[in-house]
């Protein structure tokens, strides 16, 4: 399960055209992924950051089999999707964010008839045409916009 965010290497604004090196891209790339990692690793709790819907609880049956009765997503439980999301750093084409347990995208988009969708990534659609939330798509801009700006002001 992955998502890669981008910008163009072109800026105008006004009176300013400014063509961003690779290195210039990188930085911008990386600092857009922070946050999308960030908002990914903090949808793993009982309402999460930024979900695009919100978890079923478990079945009850499912939960006293399983968890003693505890209708807790065993997702939440036992971290393993948590702890495997990860940042691949830029390329001077984009950042990709990633998560590389085998069960992501069956949690992400669920089974129908087995599994419930729990999306931890904040995209809406499916796995052919999904997009960002537009929180997490405006915290990913603002990111943007920082490190453009930090850019544009030589530092």
């Amino acid at each position: 399960m992955k998502y890669e965010v981008s910008i163009s290497k072109n800026f105008s604004s006004g009176d300013l055209d400014y063509l961003f090196t690779d290195s210039d891209m990188a930085r911008i790339q990386n600092n857009m992924a922070i946050p999308l990692a960030d908002i990914i690793f903090n949808n793993f709790g009982y309402s999460g950051q930024d979900r695009p819907v919100e978890w079923p609880a478990l079945s009850k049956s499912y939960a006293k089999s399983y968890h003693g009765g505890d209708q807790t997503p065993t997702l939440i439980l036992s971290g393993d999707l948590q702890s495997a999301t990860k940042i691949d750093p830029s390329n001077g084409e984009y950042a990709r964010v990633y998560n590389d347990n085998e069960y992501a995208a069956d949690h992400q988009w669920g089974i129908p008839g087995k599994l419930h969708a729990r999306p931890f990534f904040p995209l809406y659609g499916d796995e052919n045409d999904a997009q960002l939330t537009p929180f997490t798509e405006s915290e990913i801009m603002s990111a943007a916009n920082m490190e453009i700006e930090a850019i544009l002001a030589g530092k």
